[in-house]
């Protein structure tokens, strides 16, 4: 912040601190075959000023890495609406929105998000609450990023109860969506824990959980070639039997969206 009271922002550590993410990134990509691209970030309950100052910056320093914007922070805090600025310097920018709604608030914060232009959802676990809701996320393939323990320990409907999470039902309602730690350090949790709740808490079956693994891969803001290459490397480690039974799966689903993409799923093997 600046002498004055006025927020400002340090654009030379701002550049050091991102070359310096972008080196270790670059080191992880050639020992580990991963690939890390991010989201510049406004904070809703900060306000409209500093929403708009994050927008500026971003758009005063471009990087490669940055693929994405998000908004978040409290929920009950401003409205997506407020926030014009901000969506104008993402789409003039060529950089894909994922906003995060529907986690404290109501299915209602999710249809604001999609109203300007929210290619995903961060959580949207609100949509279990509204079956026309879960219908377009459906049928237009929203992808949402669900964080199971996070939910469970901010989420106070589910009382700390994580067999309470809606997340299958909104896997079986067709939508896409991801599983995500949200902060790994700060809910004690990786990636790998968040697939065993998955399939041992919440009802998951193998097969799903690679479909689960492909949305994500899919709803990924990188490029074709990155997205291709690593949902090649998904498909290689999947089993007859995990074949077997995502087509058992998607022969006994009602959900014609579920249904649809798990057939195809079946013949890209």
């Amino acid at each position: 912040s600046g002498g004055n009271g006025k927020e400002t922002l340090d654009d030379k550590k701002y550049m050091e601190c991102l070359e310096a993410i972008y080196q270790a990134i670059l080191e992880v990509n050639k020992d580990y075959g991963t690939y890390t691209y991010l989201h510049a970030c406004g904070v809703r309950h900060l306000g409209k000023d500093n929403v708009a100052m994050v927008a500026d910056f971003i758009k005063a320093h471009p990087h490669k890495l940055i693929k994405g914007v998000n908004i978040a922070g409290d929920e009950r805090a401003n409205e997506f609406a407020d926030f014009a600025y901000f969506h104008d310097m993402a789409d003039s920018l060529g950089l894909a929105k994922s906003y995060h709604a529907g986690e404290i608030c109501g299915p209602e914060s999710i249809v604001k998000a999609l109203a300007v232009g929210s290619k995903r959802i961060g959580h949207g676990i609100a949509s279990i609450k509204d079956a026309l809701l879960l219908e377009e996320l459906a049928s237009k393939g929203v992808t949402l990023e669900v964080a199971p323990t996070s939910n469970r320990i901010l989420v106070r409907e589910f009382d700390g109860d994580i067999t309470r999470h809606p997340v299958k039902k909104i896997y079986d309602a067709g939508v896409r969506l991801t599983l995500n730690t949200d902060d790994a350090g700060i809910f004690g949790t990786d990636i790998g824990k968040e697939y065993r709740i998955a399939a041992n808490k919440l009802g998951f079956k193998r097969a799903e959980l690679f479909d689960v693994t492909l949305c994500g891969v899919e709803a990924g803001f990188a490029d074709d070639k990155v997205k291709a290459e690593i949902k090649s490397l998904v498909l290689s480690k999947l089993k007859q039997e995990d074949k077997a039974e995502m087509k058992k799966v998607a022969e006994e689903t009602n959900n014609k969206y579920l249904k649809s993409r798990l057939l195809e799923r079946v013949v890209d093997m």
